[in-house]
């Protein structure tokens, strides 16, 4: 998995490509403590255009990094996700926990509201 992060605003993007799996989880759980230590109250947008796999262990680590934020009274959302991947986050209806965009501009423009 690769991380590609840049900043527009105040949001943090973290651009996430490849498997998000038990392999992976402690590089995106480590981005998404980096950015809520920098921050009192974080605003980070997932983008998933390139996460192509997502097991059971992933999903456990996005609610992770979603309580995380939250514990900072932060707002983390994700877009831009791939119909595979949410097929699978639709099963565990994460919609309840987290907001998710169909464009990244769309994403940015809910989070500057």
């Amino acid at each position: 998995m690769e991380i590609t992060k840049k900043h527009v605003d105040d949001i943090a993007i973290l651009k996430v490509e490849g498997q998000l799996s038990i392999d992976t989880t402690s590089e995106l759980i480590a981005e998404i403590t980096q950015a809520c230590q920098a921050t009192a109250s974080p605003t980070l947008l997932l983008d998933l255009t390139l996460l192509d796999y997502i097991s059971s262990a992933g999903i456990q680590a996005l609610y992770q990094c979603i309580d995380m934020v939250a514990d900072k009274q932060g707002r983390l959302v994700l877009c831009n996700v791939l119909a595979n991947v949410q097929k699978v986050l639709d099963m565990v209806d994460i919609q309840a926990d987290v907001d998710i965009y169909p464009q990244q501009d769309d994403a940015i423009a809910a989070l500057s509201s």
